[in-house]
């Protein structure tokens, strides 16, 4: 009877190791697990960080544009309204040539 109770220890003893060997694989998989969603966490912030970062330039861009544009409508205004004195004869405008009227003629 001994010889059975020593088998059934034996088996015990390897059950022990296989579970202990068992647990220690579960951890290393948890461990891989966890690195992975850290990476995938760092990914969706970088994206996150990268969807900002253009949302921004594309901010900047636009503004620039319309400062642009309004730049050049501006100078646009001060040549039609330059063109308009010499062809209208602002009296007031000493700098600007005046072309003849009817009158003058």
């Amino acid at each position: 009877m001994s010889g059975g109770v020593f088998g059934a220890l034996k088996d015990a003893i390897l059950i022990l190791d296989e579970v202990k060997r068992l647990s220690d694989n579960i951890r290393k998989l948890v461990d891989r697990v966890e690195r992975l969603e850290q990476r995938v966490g760092d990914l969706e912030t970088h994206d996150a960080v990268d969807a900002v970062k253009g949302d921004a330039l594309v901010a900047r861009l636009e503004a620039a544009t319309r400062i642009a544009a309004a730049e050049s409508h501006a100078s646009l205004i001060e040549r039609i309204v330059r063109i308009e004195g010499v062809v209208l004869g602002t009296p007031g405008d000493r700098s600007i040539s005046r072309l003849p009227s009817k009158d003058d003629r």
